[in-house]
């Protein structure tokens, strides 16, 4: 399915990516189904929770749990590295597919309540923190600092709503569930603002550790979403063909990056600047804010144009890659420079 590659948000196409993320889903379920049966007729009534939950997902055309794709690329792992889990695999499969019986909580605490359990944190862990360099701990949060981050969130989806509507459609279009964690203390474990994966289709992890204004919350929400705008362009071909051991120079962070990482970076940075001056443009700020909407905008573009130049000189991007990037250049050319007006 090809998608619009366009810059600005658009909830259609938001709809759109969730219902092939589904339908994708669906279709793979079916194929670990018949394939595997093929070839292990003795799992076929092992694997007959799977051919039921393909025929489920198609039938309801509804959002799906979060986990739900992440208990499923756990049983395609073990299908290829460990078969004798197989059977273990499916029950979890099944498990998570129970939630779909339930009403959906748009926010949940990163604990055993919120989850649904240890096993289900550690589909969560699983899906959140894969990336051996540069590690992430999720724990559990306070109360208050839940209670806090919530209204944060919540004041900063009433501005994004406010201040550009198509952004915020966009947002709950692909977001189905934000999920409230806290940071770990161990050594070596990274802070976050933020967390999303192409393997937890549909949930955003945020920290409840950073206290930030609503413009900044707002950014978040935009950065985190715009990871997973991009989650959904590579659905049928990578946005990036570089070789994931490549490591290149990151003017966005200290560590060198992979090629894929560079170019999230670059990108949720454009969309960063589209939300905050958007919000600048709607007149509704104080001068305080105002002064705060300029430094948050010159960081987001100085940021999306550094990174760019890594991009340009060595991203070897597919055809979608190219032309989704080649949007966000466009709209972050045309507004160069801009709010014109002093911040003082």
């Amino acid at each position: 399915m090809v998608m619009n590659p366009s810059f600005l948000p658009d909830p259609t196409r938001a709809q759109q990516m969730d219902a092939h993320m589904r339908h994708g889903l669906s279709e793979s379920l079916r194929s670990v189904y018949a394939q595997t049966c093929a070839q292990r007729p003795d799992l076929m009534q092992t694997l007959a929770p799977v051919k039921m939950l393909a025929a489920r997902i198609v039938r309801e055309a509804k959002p799906l749990p979060p986990p739900l794709y992440t208990a499923y690329y756990q049983l395609v792992i073990a299908l290829d590295a460990a078969p004798d889990s197989i059977a273990e695999k499916v029950a979890q499969l099944r498990s998570v597919a129970t939630l779909l019986d339930e009403e959906p909580s748009r926010f949940v605490e990163f604990n055993a309540t919120g989850l649904g359990g240890e096993d289900r944190i550690a589909l969560y862990r699983f899906a959140l923190d894969n990336d051996p360099t540069s590690p992430f701990s999720f724990c559990a949060p306070q109360t208050d600092q839940s209670e806090a981050t919530r209204a944060s969130i919540e004041r900063a989806l009433r501005l994004m709503g406010q201040a550009t509507p198509a952004l915020r459609a966009e947002f709950d279009a692909m977001v189905h569930q934000i999920v409230l964690a806290a940071p770990g203390n161990e050594a070596g474990g990274g802070r976050f603002d933020g967390a999303a994966s192409y393997m937890l289709w549909g949930a955003l992890a945020l920290s409840v550790d950073r206290p930030q204004s609503d413009l900044a919350r707002l950014e978040t929400l935009a950065h985190e979403c715009a990871h997973s705008l991009l989650f959904g362009f590579c659905v049928d071909e990578p946005l990036v063909l570089n070789s994931e051991e490549e490591r290149f120079s990151s003017p966005l962070r200290t560590d060198a990056r992979p090629m894929d990482g560079i170019y999230h970076a670059t990108y949720v940075s454009a969309r960063m600047f589209y939300a905050i001056h958007t919000a600048f443009a709607s007149g509704t700020m104080s001068e305080e804010q105002k002064a705060e909407a300029h430094t948050l905008m010159a960081s987001s573009q100085k940021a999306f144009f550094d990174g760019l130049v890594v991009v340009d000189q060595h991203g070897l991007l597919s055809e979608t890659g190219q032309s989704v990037m080649d949007a966000a250049r466009a709209f972050m050319q045309s507004h160069a420079g801009e709010p014109a007006e002093s911040a003082d």
